[in-house]
């Protein structure tokens, strides 16, 4: 995770109803990696760069149906 997915989670917890806690680590947590491999392909999806890896993750099972909203 690097400064600017930080500033994301910071500026979208704003606006959330009830407070967001998150535990910064270190890439070397193997748990972290498979959030960030999913994140990553749904960041994919959103921005219309590459659908097939969050294709591929709802084909399986991993994730399911994506509700997101656009941030002003």
């Amino acid at each position: 995770m690097n400064g600017r997915d930080r500033r994301n989670l910071v500026e979208i917890a704003r606006d959330l109803p009830d407070p967001l806690r998150y535990r910064w680590e270190p890439k070397t947590e193997p748990l972290l990696w498979i959030a960030d491999a999913i994140c990553g392909a749904v960041k994919q999806y959103v921005l219309g760069e590459d659908p097939q890896p969050y294709d591929r993750l709802c084909s399986k099972g991993v994730i399911g149906e994506l509700r997101h909203r656009n941030l002003p």
